[in-house]
């Protein structure tokens, strides 16, 4: 019955998604002569059909999201491994200075736009420092932040060369990706790992001998994984919507620029197959959260009763 229910969970976001891509196609307006209903049916069934491409140009859109999930993916992993180790710092020593400052940072810069951070990276990273350097040693030192591959990268190029260009281009918007994400995070991690100091098998371990740092990562982690997969599923979906904007803001080939780009030319195929993309990503990715952590929800109440 589980299983039929994320079924129809599924089914219920990709419809959402399809009438948000009908809203968007309403508000853009029709070629003269149609109507919003026959040109969204009949656009939509070009997409069942397999047509996932741009009526302008004949470019791809599922290609572009092989780019999206290849930014999305370290980012998201970065972010929650970082989180989980500043969350339990702060837990184990309250009077930290960098507990302090991550704390008061995630409570007033989770609020803030990633293109403003990202702004500061492309200048600091990407335009003062090389020039500075090359004014200073005659050595230009900086980040890429334009594309996904250098120019002089070509695809004769050995896979180590595209391997090590691209993790250059990647860093700059994987920070600015994975920074509001940590943000996030580090907030819900920060109150799991406070509520768990309850229990009464962390005071037990506490009382056996262990720092609060050993107790949280030996006892802490494999209880709160249901709930750390839980919370990382649902902050998925906030993490996809500021892909469109660090896409277009580093110019990176993704399906979030490309979306963007079908929203300027009212290319509405292409428009609502990176919308219903968009949604399937989501969905997949919170039902497999969600799953694992049903499973392991189910695995620690049977351990108990044992």
């Amino acid at each position: 019955m589980t299983s039929i229910s994320r079924i129809f969970k599924f089914l219920f976001r990709i419809l959402i998604s399809s009438l948000g891509a009908l809203a968007i196609l309403i508000f853009l307006g029709v070629p003269a002569g149609g109507s919003n209903w026959t040109t969204f049916f009949s656009e939509t069934g070009t997409m069942v059909s397999g047509a996932f491409s741009c009526f302008a140009n004949g470019s791809g859109v599922l290609s572009r999201l092989i780019n999206t999930l290849t930014l999305l993916i370290p980012s998201l992993i970065i972010a929650t491994i970082f989180a989980l180790v500043v969350a339990i710092q702060i837990v184990s020593n309250k009077e930290s200075r960098l507990g302090r400052f991550f704390t008061g940072a995630a409570f007033h810069l989770s609020a803030l736009p990633p293109f403003l951070h990202g702004t500061l990276l492309i200048f600091c990273l990407g335009i003062w420092i090389p020039d500075f350097t090359a004014a200073e040693f005659g050595v230009r030192v900086g980040l890429p932040f334009a594309g996904m591959f250098s120019d002089r990268i070509g695809e004769g190029s050995g896979f180590v060369v595209q391997a090590r260009d691209l993790i250059r281009h990647m860093i700059l918007p994987c920070i600015t990706l994975g920074f509001g994400q940590f943000l996030l995070l580090l907030t819900l991690f920060t109150d799991l790992f406070k509520n768990m100091q309850k229990e009464i098998f962390f005071r037990s371990a506490l009382a056996r001998g262990s720092s609060v740092r050993d107790a949280c990562v030996n006892h802490g982690i494999p209880y709160l994984k249901p709930y750390i997969l839980s919370s990382v599923g649902l902050s998925f979906p906030a993490m996809v919507n500021m892909t469109l904007l660090v896409e277009i803001l580093f110019s990176w080939p993704g399906l979030g620029r490309f979306g963007y780009q079908a929203f300027l030319s009212r290319d509405y195929t292409a428009l609502s197959a990176c919308v219903i993309l968009f949604s399937a990503v989501c969905g997949v990715v919170m039902g497999l959260a969600e799953a694992a952590a049903d499973r392991d929800k189910y695995s620690t109440g049977k351990n108990a009763m044992m």
